[in-house]
């Protein structure tokens, strides 16, 4: 009987400790995606509903959005057509800015991460068009808080949601800028495979020479490098569908055969 009554009380104790175990699981297991929409339409309207002077209410309603991308961008993205339809709306302003600190929080991420893809911007697309038209202003009418430095992190956006030649106005801005010897080399550099992207391949032979010149120079170890540097200048200055076709991987570079 005593062993009876060990082996009962044991058995108990293991099935206390499972049930334990998997109600501690479920309540650390993502919440589904109607919980997110639902805490982000609570978070989001403090900001919405307030003045928009509350940057740290600004900063946790960015959060919030990025914490799950995937469901928090397309959420976003549900706020744009207010936005279109009324521009000068208190809300829509809200939402604009709303919209800014997130996708400039989002490349900040993507930067930091040192991962560079085909497609890496891409959960950005639910959207546009506001956050195209963004990114251009941002790059080409720069405002005075924005690092005039970080211009070069919009290119590998750009590319990922304008995957078209621009309209005659913004492409024209494009070409000054890449061929102004007074902005810095990365910048050019990085406008040029843009432009070869969307056909322009002119501009992106100055590069080009720059670096097949390099391949020639220095010691084995700087021809390496420079030779790399090229494979992944070609894989940036790709078309469009010559990109996307590619499998995504950590640095084009790194792959050259399949870069040419």
């Amino acid at each position: 009987m005593i062993r009876i009554a060990r082996s009962l009380l044991v058995g108990a104790l293991l099935a206390v400790s499972v049930a334990a175990q998997e109600q501690g699981e479920r309540s650390d297991a993502p919440q589904d995606d109607k919980q997110v929409r639902e805490r982000l339409r609570e978070v989001s309207e403090k900001w919405l509903a307030s003045e928009h002077t509350d940057r740290d209410l600004l900063t946790a309603t960015v959060r919030a959005v990025l914490e799950q991308p995937d469901v928090g961008l397309p959420w976003l993205g549900g706020l744009v057509p207010a936005i279109e339809k009324a521009p000068s709306a208190p809300r829509s302003k809200g939402a604009r800015e709303l919209l800014l600190r997130v996708t400039l929080e989002f490349l900040r991420r993507q930067h930091k991460s040192e991962m560079v893809f085909v497609g890496q911007y891409d959960p950005l697309q639910p959207l546009q068009p506001l956050v195209g038209e963004l990114l251009f202003d941002l790059l080409l009418e720069t405002p005075e808080w924005y690092p005039f430095t970080f211009r070069v992190r919009l290119v590998p956006a750009l590319r990922d949601l304008q995957p078209r030649i621009p309209g005659a106005r913004r492409l024209d801005a494009i070409i000054e800028m890449t061929n102004d010897t007074r902005e810095p080399h990365d910048l050019r550099k990085a406008l040029a495979a843009m432009l070869a992207q969307w056909g322009r391949g002119e501009y992106a032979a100055e590069f080009v020479r720059e670096l097949q010149t390099a391949t020639t120079e220095g010691d084995g170890e700087d021809r390496v490098t420079a030779t790399l540097q090229l494979a992944d200048y070609y894989c940036l200055c790709a078309t469009t569908r010559a990109r996307r076709a590619r499998i995504v991987r950590r640095r084009c570079w790194r792959r050259p055969p399949t870069c040419r």
